[in-house]
């Protein structure tokens, strides 16, 4: 009977118990062929291919032709060729360590391998997390040096994802069941928290060939290098305005049929959807729309984000029959609702900075008067580059619309605590409806005999052409 370390499941670490081995070593010595059939799997995980080459390389070749800790001249000497034996589970001789001495031996065409038993007892019961790190653990003392950058940074990685797959946890410093395994993996390697955050931040250089590049050099640089080379290639760079933008305040102006198009398929999909979420209620005994509904529908804001959702899509519809080759945000996220490709495209030839020629969607529900109706955004609505929205307003039943194009600037946005931009309809008329930088597409806004009003269209006129004169 001999002791040995056994992993306990239940509470999660390794015990140690005296069993008898059932894998025989025969005078520390095993067949190659044999040794074949007993690699771990999970070694891979923790390793590249061209960190694997390079290790047996060196354990083949060594640092010279008189190495005599060369496989290679040991085996000239009439030697075993690996001088550091490879470690076997007791019980079922699966490797814990020396899979690099294994794989050259196998190119030097060795018959016969040092082995010996390692202290820990595999079972394919334990976590592969745990398997993971164990291995790393036994591959620390070895020929291959795992304190390198790109060692580290493979081996966390790998270990990151078994413990996120078992726990369903971010695996950091700050998670409830990871921090033990955290600490102790930085301890194990020499590293500390900041210098693993700058390895992983190399993940976040969106140009293929520097990260490529990079990964491949970086043991070859100082972490302050490497960060420094993470931060200069994911600068945001600021989209310069371009003064001479597409106008899309004349485009409309010069093409009746695509405001009539935008009224009439954005009038269309919006009554069909809101008649298709109308239910016959069994206990009520009467028809109930799922969204206007004042006591079973949804919120006001719901059903605005939908109608600007929809709006975005049937005004791209309009602007593509019209001849301007766009898409909607639908492409891809974080970007414009309705992107101008071949128009950014022209813009770009000239400074590829320029801005996105784009046109974003901004819905709101009209709330007693225009300086109470708000326009939202996101914090960067503040910082925008003069461009176009088209803003839908809907009254309380959503019978009602007014909606228009019209151009923004930051000037027009003002802060509502720290996440948010918001304008008014009070302000923009203040600021723009002397500019004449807009167009009516939906009823109209005018100057009333107190204060500004809207003058409200039914949605359901937006199915008949409408006439220049209705515009004015």
């Amino acid at each position: 009977m001999k002791k040995f370390y056994k992993y306990n499941n239940k509470n999660q670490c390794w015990e140690l118990v005296e069993v008898e081995p059932k894998f025989k070593i025969n005078n520390g010595i095993l067949s190659i062929s044999i040794l074949k059939t007993l690699k771990n799997p999970s070694n891979k995980k923790s390793y590249t291919s061209l960190d694997e080459k390079s290790n047996v390389k060196s354990l083949v070749e060594g640092q010279n032709k008189d190495d005599t800790f060369s496989m290679k001249k040991r085996i000239e000497d009439g030697l075993i060729p690996n001088s550091e034996s490879i470690k076997v589970c007791p019980i079922t001789g699966k490797i814990w360590s020396g899979h690099n001495r294994l794989d050259g031996m196998i190119e030097l065409n060795a018959k016969e391998a040092k082995v010996e038993y390692a202290d820990h007892i595999f079972d394919k019961e334990i976590p592969a997390s745990e398997v993971l790190k164990t291995l790393q653990d036994y591959n620390v003392s070895g020929k291959r040096n795992e304190y390198s950058k790109s060692s580290i940074l493979k081996k966390f990685k790998s270990l990151k994802v078994e413990k996120e797959n078992e726990t369903s946890e971010l695996f950091n410093s700050k998670s409830k069941f990871h921090k033990k395994s955290y600490r102790e993996f930085l301890n194990s390697h020499n590293a500390n928290h900041r210098e693993i955050n700058i390895l992983l931040s190399i993940d976040t250089i969106k140009n293929k060939k520097i990260k490529e590049d990079l990964l491949n050099t970086v043991d070859n640089k100082s972490y302050t290098e490497i960060d420094k080379i993470v931060k200069n290639n994911n600068k945001k760079i600021n989209k310069i305005y371009n003064p001479n933008r597409f106008n899309f305040n004349n485009f409309l102006k010069d093409q009746p049929i695509l405001v009539n198009d935008i009224r009439n398929i954005f009038a269309k999909d919006m009554l069909k959807m809101l008649n298709n979420f109308t239910y016959y209620d069994n206990v009520l005994k009467k028809y109930i729309n799922r969204l206007t509904d004042k006591k079973y529908g949804m919120e006001t804001n719901a059903i605005t984000t939908i109608l600007s959702h929809l709006c975005m899509s049937t005004t791209c519809t309009a602007f593509r029959y019209a001849g301007l080759e766009c898409n909607t945000a639908a492409a891809a996220t974080n970007t414009p609702d309705i992107q101008f490709t071949l128009l950014t495209k022209l813009a770009k030839v000239i400074n590829k900075n320029f801005d996105m020629e784009k046109i974003e969607i901004k819905a709101a529900n009209y709330n007693t008067s225009l300086s109470d109706t708000k326009i939202y955004g996101g914090p960067g609505f503040a910082l925008i580059n003069p461009h176009e929205y088209i803003i839908p307003i809907f009254n309380a039943d959503f019978s009602k619309i007014f909606m228009m194009l019209t151009t923004l600037t930051k000037e027009d946005v003002k802060r509502e605590g720290n996440d948010k931009g918001v304008v008014t309809l009070s302000d923009w008329f203040k600021n723009h409806f002397h500019k004449k930088d807009f167009h009516f597409i939906a009823g109209k806004i005018y100057q009333g005999n107190k204060r500004p009003e809207i003058e409200w269209e039914d949605v359901k006129n937006l199915l008949n052409p409408r006439t220049v004169k209705e515009v004015i």
